[in-house]
């Protein structure tokens, strides 16, 4: 996937922290890669390779000055798409949350069964990740 980034105040993670942010503010576009990747990686891109096939991407604007409304703008300005689309970008639809009502907290299930099914889903369906076999 490509992360496409306009120059400006940008907070971001992708997935761990462990995939840097090297563009400085000045925009860029980002290239996720996922663990069995074995296509060309073209030029042109700030290159992250994904230890798992679940990437959580997570950016803030921060409102400079003040400026809320420019902010939330730049929000709206990321493109995020497929690498196979690169030359024609088709984004993925992003879903403004800003206005709406949700409870996004894992309590609900977290002390019951429904816990050990998730794991026992990401379990199965991502690689195993030595470094990370004691957490």
């Amino acid at each position: 996937m490509v992360v496409e980034l306009p120059p400006g105040a940008y907070i971001g993670l992708i997935n761990d922290h462990n995939l840097p942010g090297p563009d400085g503010g000045k925009g860029g576009k980002h290239l996720i890669l996922l663990p069995d990747y074995k296509g060309k990686v073209p030029k042109g891109y700030h290159v992250g390779k994904s230890a798992t096939y679940k990437v959580l991407l997570a950016v803030r604007a921060l409102p400079v000055g003040g400026d809320q409304d420019k902010a939330l703008k730049a929000l709206h300005a990321i493109k995020v798409y497929p690498l196979s689309t690169a030359s024609k970008p088709k984004p993925i639809a992003i879903v403004d949350t800003t206005e709406k009502a949700m409870d996004s907290t894992s309590l609900k299930w977290e002390d019951n069964i429904q816990f050990w099914e998730v794991l026992q889903r990401t379990i199965d369906e991502e690689p195993l990740v030595e470094k990370f076999t004691p957490m």
